[in-house]
């Protein structure tokens, strides 16, 4: 399986397809910020960025919902998530908003990065009611074709209407279902309680990012003669980021970062079939933190603000080789190594040290992985944003003390 994590701090949507064949030599050269903004500074930017974040979560919420549904498809989970996906996208693009930015980036990214799942289907309405009757179909055996047809057959007007309501079908979980009606189902609602939740959570972790005190300026042409750094006395960045400039570049990372999370959510799904371990599945992660920070991020924030370190070799305390990040300000420090954010890990893949998204492996034994394990360092702590429950700074310290420290 191949895929691309990369950082998503400092993410900007929408973006062509060509800008997959830039190189990152060029993508260096887009313009910086002329000077420095606290993110936090501007009332109004923060209320859309937030806004956004929670459009984007929701939307990533009600996916993550549909692909888990998916996976109960027995015969064939592959490809019902595959059509779940495509199915989403094409809704997506139907409604507009915030994913729909970077829809056509998320396609590229999907077809050339997991081509054994994805084709060269194009983003086009004709398609959405053959991808939907495909999907109520898998898995039904010549009786429970027959029960799913008339079904169908009695109201034509679910097919009438693309997007509208959809119909619940007869037959067990384990065999197809309509996306419209399982849609309706996943998505939270504005006003309900999961709703809520999702909303508090964005506002706090954004909250929490825009609050880290940075002072200093941004060059436009060089981040070597750029000032930022954290403000004297002022509030600190979350663990594992630190003051640094924004720049606007991989404008197509969002696509990146969403096209890697539902690959990795397919193949590791035939993965943990085949090892016998299908249970996992039950904690792949939606990782909110993530999506939080990746749709926040997205909007148009620029400047000296909290930003996320990359990962690097280093050397512990005991001399022994680590991916991790170098531990500075407001870091959570494991043996001279510094902790990754939230739902992030710093592991070493095909030679190299990379910033990666906490997987279901490393979310299984217990509530995570957390710390420095067999060379790579984790933040894979589910607590952290299980059922969007957020948890503050202290109290994410208070975990890393009890864990990590006898």
């Amino acid at each position: 399986m191949r895929f691309i994590i990369l950082p998503i701090i400092g993410l900007c949507a929408g973006a062509s397809a060509s800008r997959f064949g830039e190189t990152s030599d060029e993508l260096q050269l887009q313009e910086v910020v002329d000077e420095a903004r606290d993110a936090s500074s501007g009332t109004a930017l923060l209320a859309n960025s937030k806004k956004d974040a929670v459009e984007y979560a929701v939307a990533m919420a009600t996916l993550n919902c549909l692909m888990m549904r998916a996976t109960k498809v027995a015969s064939e989970p592959q490809t019902a998530t595959r059509l779940v996906v495509d199915l989403f996208m094409l809704e997506q693009a139907h409604k507009g908003g915030v994913l729909n930015t970077f829809l056509q980036d998320l396609r590229y990214f999907l077809k050339h990065s997991f081509s054994e799942f994805f084709a060269e289907e194009t983003l086009n309405d004709d398609n959405f009611n053959d991808y939907r009757y495909q999907l109520m179909l898998l898995g039904r055996d010549g009786t429970q074709m027959g029960d799913a047809m008339k079904v169908i057959q009695k109201d034509k007007s679910y097919f009438q209407d693309l997007y509208g309501k959809g119909v619940k079908l007869p037959g067990p979980d384990t065999v197809g279902f309509d996306y419209n009606h399982e849609r309706d189902l996943c998505t939270p609602k504005e006003g309900g309680e999961l709703h809520t939740k999702i909303k508090t959570y964005v506002s706090k972790v954004a909250d929490e990012f825009a609050g880290g005190e940075c002072d200093g300026g941004c060059s436009r042409f060089s981040l070597m003669t750029s000032a930022c750094g954290p403000k004297q006395g002022g509030r600190m960045c979350p663990e594992g980021t630190a003051c640094s400039c924004k720049r606007s570049t991989n404008a197509w990372a969002p696509a990146v970062f969403v096209g890697s999370y539902i690959g990795i959510f397919i193949g590791q799904g035939v993965v943990l079939t085949l090892a016998g371990k299908p249970y996992l599945m039950a904690v792949m992660p939606v990782d909110p933190w993530a999506i939080t920070v990746t749709g926040y991020f997205s909007s148009t924030v620029h400047g000296c603000m909290c930003m996320a370190k990359t990962c690097t070799i280093l050397k512990t305390e005991a001399d022994e080789e680590v991916c991790g990040i170098e531990a500075g300000q407001g870091d959570w420090e494991v043996e001279g190594v510094g902790l990754p954010f939230v739902g992030r890990k710093c592991t070493k893949a095909s030679g190299k040290c990379e910033f990666q998204l906490c997987e279901a492996e490393d979310m299984h034994a217990g509530f995570g992985r957390l710390g420095v394990h067999d060379g790579n360092t984790y933040n894979c702590w589910r607590q952290f944003w299980e059922h969007w429950t957020y948890m503050t700074r202290e109290e994410r310290f208070q975990v890393y003390q009890n864990q990590l420290h006898e």
